[in-house]
């Protein structure tokens, strides 16, 4: 009876190593969790971007990594991410109807106000567009690129396609689109643009 006794005063020593060893692997684990927490993060934000590739409707992701692109003239341009500006409307413009476009943009700016609310900004659907404003001498009242990083021209023609004008904010991200073409009325197209949230 008395091995029994001494047996029953503790915990068996193999039990007490095992329970050190199993904190002491837990606590060597943690840094590896968290790190593959964020790698499954990282994988889950590149899978959004993927299905996303030409899509312009709003979500959690920044729809462009700039405002980046080459003018008519051939100059690089990098639309500043003024801290003052609170949306940005990316537009696609037409040659058909190019004067009448920028005109009609224009108004909407104006009609929105510059400074800290919205800054338009338009790319060239094509190379007869980006020719024409190559050759006029009047200035836009906004940025005009001719060319556009892929992914951009790629949402960019998405959206064009739906006759959408895309409403992004201050980081980039779609928050709306209004529909629109040449012939708007631009007391409207500004009141729609207001009305995004």
């Amino acid at each position: 009876m008395k091995q029994i006794g001494q047996a029953s005063a503790g915990p068996p020593s193999g039990l007490l190593v095992e329970a050190v060893l199993a904190a002491a692997l837990l606590a060597l684990a943690a840094p590896g969790l968290r790190s593959l927490r964020v790698q499954w993060r990282g994988l889950a934000a590149r899978r959004a971007q993927q299905e996303r590739r030409g899509n312009f409707r709003p979500t959690g992701f920044a729809t462009f990594a700039s405002l980046s692109g080459v003018t008519p003239s051939g100059a690089i341009a990098l639309v500043n991410l003024s801290p003052a500006t609170s949306r940005f409307i990316a537009v696609v413009l037409h040659e058909e109807s190019l004067q009448s476009e920028i005109a009609m943009w224009g108004k909407v700016q104006n009609l929105l106000g510059r400074g800290p609310t919205t800054e338009v900004v338009a790319y060239c659907a094509s190379a007869g567009c980006i020719r024409s404003l190559q050759v006029t001498t009047r200035s836009a009242p906004f940025p005009i690129l001719g060319y556009a990083l892929y992914h951009t021209a790629r949402v960019l023609n998405s959206a064009d396609a739906g006759h959408q004008a895309l409403i992004l904010d201050q980081y980039l991200r779609t928050i709306g689109t209004v529909p629109w073409n040449d012939s708007s009325d631009p007391s409207g197209l500004a009141s729609r643009v207001r009305g995004v949230r």
